[in-house]
């Protein structure tokens, strides 16, 4: 996952299509929301406005099911995050990513979470992963494993919050999978990762205040 700021999430989202963000290929973009939205479809396209092939869009439900998109995603559902992904073999210069809600309306920038989201590696001895942050509201820590791969042994992240991770205790994050933490249990301390693998696996995450 790449990180972005504030100033690149107004370029992306609210209706400047003459500057653009480069997303390289195989990277991808976390977005999470302040509040579920009921959306209807999300657009990714260049600076002609056409949508941008090999674009995948990952997008997490409310019922905290997630599904795969091509570009456009036709969403119709509540959702509280998504990831843009270039699958493609060049960069992707991004001039907007358009959702709109169930009634045509659309979200801009000032909807979006901004949080460190590029990620750290985790192997099989305990890591720090979100430091504490007394004014956090909102967190979604994601196993960057690839749910299609096969492995001899599957990579699963446990989290410990508050103290060290300990493999087969605490949160337990599946390849693909996440987990969040909300105001319905909010935790304030510090987060760490354990891999029940030597690893090194991507844990990415991103955090609201």
């Amino acid at each position: 996952m790449v990180n972005l700021n504030r100033n690149e999430i107004a370029y992306l989202f609210d209706k400047n299509p003459d500057i653009t963000v480069e997303l390289e290929p195989a990277n991808g973009w976390l977005f999470s929301l302040k509040k579920p939205f009921n959306v209807k479809i999300i657009k990714v396209l260049n600076s002609d406005l056409e949508y941008i092939s090999d674009i995948n869009i990952n997008v997490v439900y409310c019922d905290a099911s997630d599904l795969d998109f091509d570009n456009p995603a036709a969403i119709d559902g509540e959702i509280k995050a998504f990831t843009v992904t270039n699958n493609g073999q060049a960069s992707a210069e991004v001039a907007e990513i358009i959702v709109e809600l169930v009634d045509d309306t659309r979200i801009f920038g000032q909807e979006w979470l901004v949080g460190d989201n590029d990620g750290v590696e985790v192997d099989d001895s305990s890591t720090l992963i979100i430091a504490a942050n007394p004014k956090r509201k909102y967190a979604i820590i994601y196993n960057d494993a690839d749910p299609n791969e096969t492995y001899d042994e599957v990579p699963i992240i446990y989290l410990g919050l508050g103290q060290n991770a300990v493999v087969n205790k605490g949160p337990v994050i599946l390849p693909g999978g996440f987990y969040e933490i909300t105001h319905i249990n909010m935790f304030k301390g510090i987060v760490n990762a354990i891999c029940s693998i030597a690893g090194p696996i991507n844990v990415s995450f991103t955090e609201g205040t």
